[in-house]
């Protein structure tokens, strides 16, 4: 009972009046466990088996990146050109004597979608591969993924990676 007071009290807070008042009712506890559950599997329980590996890295070390994650068995990523700034805080460059300041740097953001037993694999193929020793290598995010589906087949879950 209180794993569905704290699942109603976080999901779809539009709705708190009607998910108190199913609480306080025997019968609508049961109504709204079965409804909710149904409707949307991952309402009440935690789906931790998928994780979303996001790597901002250098531009010139996408192709090891890549490299070491075919390595490891993982083929699909996606690879986006981005620009920012960190702790490197941009670079000063020269042209014809002139000297320019470049705040934002352009970077590759490499997503990828994992299995929670290959994640780690995949942080450290990327982490030894993106690595130069310097300020600007970037950095690794590491998100949970409630569910993926495959438009194609419509699988879903562990399935359509």
């Amino acid at each position: 009972m209180e794993q569905l007071r704290r699942a109603a009290a976080t999901a779809f807070y539009k709705d708190c009046y009607y998910f108190h008042r199913a609480l306080e009712e025997p019968l609508g506890a049961a109504i709204l466990w079965r409804n909710f559950s149904l409707y949307n599997p991952g309402f009440l329980f935690k789906n931790d088996e998928m994780k979303l590996i996001m790597a901002v890295i250098r531009p010139h070390r996408l192709q090891e990146v890549k490299e070491a994650l075919s390595k490891i068995g993982v083929a699909g990523l996606t690879v986006t050109d981005v620009r920012g700034a960190g702790k490197q805080k941009g670079q000063v460059e020269r042209y014809r004597g002139s000297e320019y300041s470049i705040d934002l740097l352009g970077k590759c953001r490499v997503e990828v979608a994992t299995t929670d037993s290959q994640c780690e694999e995949a942080v450290q193929a990327i982490r030894k591969a993106a690595y130069t020793g310097e300020i600007g290598d970037g950095k690794i995010f590491i998100i949970a993924l409630e569910d993926v589906m495959r438009i194609r087949t419509g699988e879903r879950g562990e399935d359509s990676l």
